[in-house]
This record gives C-alpha cells, structure tokens and sequence, in this order.
C-alpha cells in the first residue's frame, strides 16, 4: 500500500507541530530495499478441532483470499524494517503480525499483504487491523468463529461462496470506516453483531440462507445500507436514527421494516437489530 503524498505530508506536519509542543519525542523512521516475506504454514493434520488464525496486519494493504495448499500461504512485502512479519505456530493456533510500529511512516512506505487461507480446515479465524485497506474474500472457509476489528480503515469483507462449517460468533468492529461486508446469509451464523463508530457501511445480505439469523448492528453517526440480498429480511431501527429510505420495503408504521421477499418466503429469515446513533439507514433489495 503507497500512502498518498499530499495527505501523509500534511498529517505528517501537523502531527510534528502538536508533538513538538507537547514535547514528545518522535522517532525518525526511513525506508530501505523492498523485503519480501514468505508466509507458508504446512496443512494441519489434526482437523478434529478448529485451529485459530489470527492476522493483526496493522495499516497494511490487503489482499486475502481462498486457495492455500496448507493454513496460511503467501507473501508480505514491506520496506520499514520494523514492519518485518513474525509469525508465531503453537498448538492449534497461528499467529501472523507486525510489531507496534511507533514512528511516522515515511512518504514511500510500502506495506502489503498477499495471503491465501486453505479451505477445509475448520479455522477461528481473528483480524486486527488499524488504517488498512483492501479486499477480503474469505467465501467457502470452514469459519467456526469470526473476529474482525479495524481502526479508520476502507476494506472489503466477501462471503461468496456458503461455510461449510457452523459458525458460533461473528463479531465485527469497526472505527471511522469505509466498510463493505457481503454475502452474510452465506456464513452459516445464528447470532451476529456489527459495531461501526462512523463512516459508511454496506451490509449486503445475500447467499444461501440455511436458519434464522439476527444480526445486532450498534454504532454512532453512519450512513448504513442495507441490502435484503433477496432473502427475507426485517430491520427493526431504534428511535434514534435521523432518516431511513426504504423504497420498495414495507413497514408497520413504527420502526420495523421488512423486505419485499419477507411475505413470501416463509422460513428462514434474517432480523436486524439497529441501535445506531444519528445514523441514515437506506434499505434496497436486491442491488
């Protein structure tokens, strides 16, 4: 990922002066050869119970997807020195991750991860990430568990393809973000919860609904859209929200909305809990 050269010289000004008025010191970071990691952790033997993969790629750009012969495999490249990866494999559990960077990133910094995760491993699968940006694609894992947290980042999360395992949680929390999360129904989750502090947010509902989902969305000022998926969804808001647009849904006259496949379909469907903050919500169907 190359920051934009305008935006980090002006943050990196600004941050100097405020700094050097509270008198705090700032370590000098530069750059050097573009370093290339390989990532290449052998498939486990023992599928019997989920092994936990956690990726904490800081303000990384990312490139995740499906297809690995083993766990984890691909490359990060990075030309600070501290951003060298480490990679911790103990019993059951992987971790992938960067040290706490502290320092201004320079100008020509260049931090990028390109991972594929293996199908068919049944994997607790944790993300930590801050200003990140990029495209995950995590369609067709077997995900018994999903913990996402992201700082003021724009990313991607797909489901394209069902989970062929029976997912237990699904958490994700986002700061100021720019955030698209589709195909939920494909990830086989009874109970999940999304928290966005502000930003936009996408919730694309499609994929192949197998049971009766709620979906708790929390969160402060947002611009929210919410895409049926052609699946039958009802939004339930709290009183809170500024706007809602709800086109082609209908509603109860108070704060429940349904989707025009709601009638239709008899089971099963999907119930979104909103208690947002000074939040628009659009509701579309699917787009």
């Amino acid at each position: 990922m190359r920051l934009n050269k305008l935006m980090v010289g002006t943050s990196v000004v600004f941050l100097t002066v405020a700094l050097t008025a509270c008198n705090i010191t700032i370590n000098p970071v530069s750059t050097g050869a573009l370093e290339t990691y390989k990532v290449n952790i052998a498939r486990p033997t023992d599928l019997s119970q989920a092994w936990s993969v956690e990726l904490d790629v800081g303000s990384a750009g990312t490139n995740v997807g499906v297809g690995a012969d083993g766990l984890v495999s691909g490359t990060i490249e990075y030309n600070v020195s501290d951003w060298k990866p480490q990679v911790i494999n103990s019993d059951h559990a992987v971790q992938i991750r960067q040290k706490d960077f502290n320092g201004i990133p320079p100008l020509n910094a260049q931090n990028d991860w390109h991972l594929r995760l293996g199908a068919g491993v049944p994997m607790a699968l944790t993300v930590r990430g801050g200003a990140m940006k990029g495209e995950w694609e995590l369609g067709g894992l077997s995900l018994t568990r999903f913990d996402w947290q992201q700082g003021a980042a724009d990313t991607t999360v797909r489901f394209s393809t069902p989970n062929p395992a029976s997912m237990e949680k699904f958490k994700l929390d986002a700061g100021a973000s720019t955030l698209k999360v589709l195909g939920i129904a494909n990830t086989h989750v009874q109970s999940a919860t999304i928290n966005i502090a502000a930003g936009s947010l996408i919730l694309r509902l499609d994929g192949k609904l197998t049971r009766d989902m709620v979906l708790s969305l929390e969160g402060g000022a947002a611009a929210v859209t919410i895409d049926s998926g052609s699946n039958p969804v009802q939004v339930i808001t709290g009183q809170s929200l500024t706007a809602v647009t709800r086109g082609n849904w209908s509603t109860d006259g108070g704060d429940t909305y349904m989707s025009p496949e709601w009638t239709k379909e008899s089971s099963p469907k999907i119930t979104v809990q909103a208690r947002m903050g000074a939040s628009t919500l659009n509701l579309v169907s699917g787009q």
